[in-house]
Parts: C-alpha cells; sequence; structure tokens
C-alpha cells in the first residue's frame, strides 16, 4: 500500500495536520514512500532499541584456561538472560570465567539474578567467576541489589 494510501485510508480524518503531506505523497509518490519507508526503519530500530528487542550480543574469547565472555547491549530479557547463561555454562573447561561488562547498557532484576546464579554454578564446578569492568549504571545496579554483594569486580 502507498503512503497516499496509508494516509488517506487511516489518517485523514484523525489527523488533520497530514494535509499537507497527503498533498505532496500524491504529486511525489515514489519519492515519499522512500522517505516514509526510512522514517518507519529508523522508528522500529529507534522502538526495538527503547523496549529492549533482540540488542544482545555475546563472544567467547579463550586464552588458555581464561575464558572472557564479552557482553555488549541489555540484560533486561530472559531472551538475554538465557543466551549469557547458554554462554558462560559451556565454559566448564576454564578455569576463570571473566565477564566482560564493558559493554553493557543496562543490567535488571533478571539479569542481576544470572549473575548470582552464574557465579554460584562457577564456584559448584570449581571455577573462579569474576565481572570485568561494569559502566558506573550497572555498577549501581549492583550496589543496590543485596544478592549482587557476593559478586566479584575485576576493575
Amino acid at each position: 500500500m502507498s503512503v497516499h494510501g496509508l494516509l488517506y485510508g487511516r489518517f485523514s480524518h484523525s489527523w488533520p495536520d497530514a494535509r499537507p503531506f497527503l498533498h505532496l505523497a500524491a504529486i511525489y509518490p515514489a519519492q515519499i514512500n522512500q522517505a516514509f519507508d526510512w522514517q518507519i526503519s529508523c522508528i522500529l530500530v529507534a522502538a526495538s532499541t527503547f523496549w529492549g528487542g533482540p540488542v544482545f550480543n555475546v563472544t567467547v574469547e579463550k586464552i588458555d584456561d581464561i575464558a572472557v565472555v564479552h557482553c555488549e547491549g541489555r540484560i533486561v530479557h530472559s531472551d538475554a538472560v538465557f543466551k549469557l547463561r547458554d554462554a558462560v555454562s559451556q565454559q566448564r573447561g576454564a578455569r576463570v570465567i571473566l565477564l566482560d561488562l564493558s559493554s553493557v547498557d543496562s543490567l535488571e532484576g533478571g539479569g542481576v539474578g544470572m549473575l548470582v546464579f552464574l557465579q554460584r554454578w562457577a564456584q559448584q564446578h570449581g571455577i573462579e567467576f569474576k565481572l570485568f569492568a561494569p559502566p558506573a549504571r550497572v555498577l549501581q545496579t549492583l550496589h543496590y541489589t543485596p544478592s549482587a554483594s557476593t559478586l566479584q569486580i575485576a576493575a
């Protein structure tokens, strides 16, 4: 559906300020459609980031018997929490697991709970588990969470 049809069909009655845009859409439909598609793409990316869409990445780097788990993005939803759990629990052969949080934007309750769980899991498997370089906002979250007081932080 074209922008022209979309706006006339849905917004022309409820959005009176759309009339100048509707006029342009009638004159330059291809250009307006391209601009509209680009704007919708930007809105979807922004919404995905704002509402915590799939914006969490984990990579693992092994150096001898040390596993460095690099985290990037937000650890706020169950998919990110489980992705972190899976990445760390696959490092059974490591002597030390360093969880690099330097690129983490946000950490919420479920993420904190998983960090505590992973520390206990590591202790049960004889693995040293440390958080590395968490940003100030992540440190603040950890500071205000009593269960996180046992986590070891390496700056």
